[in-house]
């Protein structure tokens, strides 16, 4: 089930004043009462946690406030303002619980689990569509603030009371409400008033920690750095920005982020805050600088001799600062020289110079200051006579023009995981800023982590990581092996006579003791055996690791069946020895062999038999199971319990008369069917 809203046109500074007035009005909304009959709470701190890609809902476009909120959302909730959404992703399916596995929410299920935020009931479920109680809400909160928990207190007093403790509640009506169930409006305002109002152990709010949002852009500038007027006009644009302030005094921003405002001025050098906040009040703060200086007393009065109004004594410039992008071109200085009385002396002779020297060059004539190649700090100084300016210059990097990733290559074992870096430059090569930066990689198996550039491969092979910002791309050649073990089932080898099959089970693993699924095999017959008998001579390992051959006995011979992983780093593994024998027809007792043994007390004799197959040829190294029947009778009379045909096809076995009785003794051919055979025997009793 996917949840998706679509955004309305709430604007960032609407929202930022409507959340930080329901922040003041942290209360327990009585269960069952619609979160919009609450003025609105829920609402505004939906449309609030929207905004950070927080929260998320039906397809439908609606909030559905005054629904109840299952446990399977409220950990998807939490997942998701945590930033962990991509994990989930990737842990879908994952059977954390009985109940969970092939659940929409398993993912998220599978990471709040793996974080400690759940742990299911005692009978192991997790009950992803039932619906979540206050109590089992506020345990989220608790543990995702960090809060304490009492070790005197047990379930569900131990949430409760961390909650009044710290302040993350009140006390009235939260004992009576703990166990009925939470509306989804309910759920959006609690989350968000504790996100906004209480500091973790860490320091700062849980928006601050959790949310992935880049911090405000600030660009900002005044009318005049020099001026006689008792106010300037401050104007310039910001980005993600939900507030700007100009001397501590709120103003208006434009649809388009940009703003304007009039800042009153004290005599002398005034030093100008402009800040710019987002919803989560990340601030960024930049400083202007502007003198405000005394009007002329009347008219400028400009001599006609060359020696009079006076020498230059002060020089002044309409910035108190330059800052340009390396090889670029700041606007145009306005620089204005005065006599010791204040009087502008027009034409006046200007010469400039910098430090250090490849800090940029200035045309006095046009005021224009072009940057060199280097990202630097330096200084501009101008000079009138014995007058003299230094303005601060900040050589900048300029846009972002090619990227780097760091490491250029590796080489990686199945499993291990890298994260890669990316280190961006301008033209010239100064190393610039990289805001965006998203990562991707290619090859089946290959997982990354979009926004942190974080790799692992789960099978080997050779695999892309690239990174893309600003339109540029940059990437990296990623090397996967894998050290591969071998597992074969059953180990031990076999005696086979032809006609008859043996199947054997190879478990593939990685250096991580993992089955490996989807490893390209080889097989092959060692020794003797006729490698006609292998039922494929290839394959892959199944979703298990594993692959079963099955060996046909085509004709005698004797060897191993072998396994070979056909991947660099791959290994090979056999079985014991398997041995291919004649199938066997006849089991005789041997013409020479006393048909009828008889023995007295203590005396011992030998009966022989042959294993002929239906050509009537030996059948050597044959198995013979010997057992014996008849009153009296027992194995104890036996040299051995079994016996192996020589390369006559012969077996003896030994007799001996230790007791008194009369029997047979039955021989059979282990692992055939062929029709047994018995010889009789006598053994006499003591005439004593």
């Amino acid at each position: 089930m996917v949840h998706r809203f679509r955004r309305s046109a709430v604007r960032l500074g609407e929202l930022l004043l409507i959340l930080a007035m329901a922040a003041v009005s942290w209360q327990i909304l009585p269960a069952g009462v619609s979160a919009d009959s609450e003025g609105l709470e829920g609402k505004q701190a939906y449309e609030f946690m929207r905004e950070l890609d927080c929260a998320n809902g039906y397809e439908d476009g609606l909030p559905h406030l005054d629904d109840m909120l299952t446990r399977a959302q409220a950990v998807t909730l939490f997942v998701r303002c945590m930033g962990q959404e991509s994990a989930a992703k990737r842990s879908e399916g994952a059977p954390s619980f009985p109940d969970t596995s092939g659940h929409w929410a398993s993912g998220a299920i599978a990471v709040a689990k793996n974080q400690g935020l759940v742990d299911g009931f005692p009978d192991g479920t997790f009950r992803p569509d039932g619906n979540i109680t206050l109590a089992q809400f506020l345990k989220l909160l608790v543990h995702v603030l960090g809060l304490n928990r009492s070790s005197e207190n047990v379930w569900p007093e131990d949430v409760i009371e961390a909650a009044i403790q710290s302040g993350l509640m009140p006390t009235p009506g939260l004992r009576e409400n703990a166990d009925r169930p939470v509306t989804r409006g309910q759920a959006f305002y609690y989350a968000n008033t504790a996100f906004m109002k209480v500091s973790l152990p860490s320091g700062g709010t849980f928006y601050q920690t959790y949310t992935r949002r880049n911090p405000p852009t600030l660009e900002a500038s005044a009318s005049a750095a020099v001026t006689s007027d008792s106010a300037v006009t401050i104007s310039g644009r910001t980005a993600r920005a939900g507030s700007v302030t100009c001397g501590g005094v709120k103003t208006e921003l434009g649809t388009d982020g940009s703003f304007s405002c009039r800042v009153p001025l004290a005599a002398g050098v005034n030093t100008i805050e402009v800040a710019a906040a987002d919803l989560v009040n990340h601030i960024v703060r930049m400083e202007l600088t502007v003198e405000r200086i005394a009007p002329l007393p009347g008219p400028i009065w400009i001599s006609p001799s060359s020696d009079v109004p006076g020498t230059p004594a002060a020089i002044t410039a309409d910035r108190a600062d330059l800052s340009v992008a390396s090889g670029a071109s700041a606007p145009a200085l306005q620089v204005t020289v005065r006599d010791a009385r204040g009087r502008v002396i027009r034409d006046a002779a200007i010469t400039a110079s910098v430090s250090p020297a490849d800090l940029g060059a200035f045309d006095p004539a046009t005021g224009i200051f072009t940057a060199g190649t280097k990202a630097r700090s330096g200084t501009l100084t101008l000079h009138a006579g014995s007058a003299e300016l230094q303005i601060p210059v900040a050589v900048t990097p300029g846009p972002l023009d090619r990227l780097d990733v760091l490491p250029a290559s590796a080489t990686l074992n199945v499993g291990d995981i890298r994260t890669f870096a990316v280190r961006g430059f301008d033209r010239f090569g100064n190393p610039a800023p990289v805001a965006d930066a998203v990562w991707s990689a290619s090859g089946s198996g290959a997982v990354m982590d979009a926004t942190t550039g974080t790799f692992m491969a789960a099978r080997a092979g050779t695999y892309t990581v690239k990174v893309s910002a600003g339109g540029i791309s940059a990437s990296a050649d990623v090397m996967v092996t894998a050290t591969y073990s071998i597992a074969v089932f059953p180990p031990d080898g076999a005696v086979l006579y032809t006609g008859q099959e043996k199947t054997v089970t190879f478990t593939v693993y990685d250096n991580r003791n993992v089955p490996v699924s989807g490893v390209p095999v080889r097989f092959a017959v060692y020794g003797s055996l006729d490698p006609a008998g292998l039922g494929l001579t290839s394959a892959v390992t199944d979703a298990d690791g594993a692959i079963t051959v099955s060996y046909a006995a085509v004709q005698p011979g004797e060897g191993n069946l072998v396994l070979t992983v056909d991947r660099p780093g791959g290994t090979s593994a056999r079985t014991g020895l398997i041995r291919v024998l004649p199938m066997p027809r006849y089991i005789l007792i041997d013409p020479e062999s006393d048909p009828l043994l008889s023995l007295l007390p203590g005396q011992s004799g030998t009966i022989t038999f042959r294993v002929l197959t239906a050509g009537e040829k030996p059948v050597a190294g044959a198995t013979l199971d010997l057992t014996v029947s008849g009153p009296g009778m027992d194995a104890g009379i036996l040299s051995a319990a079994s016996v192996t045909t020589d390369p006559n096809g012969l077996a003896q076995v030994r007799v001996t008369n230790n007791r008194s009785g009369q029997g047979e003794i039955t021989a059979s051919v282990r692992g055939t069917d062929v029709s047994e055979t018995t010889a009789p025997v006598i053994l006499l009793p003591s005439r004593e």
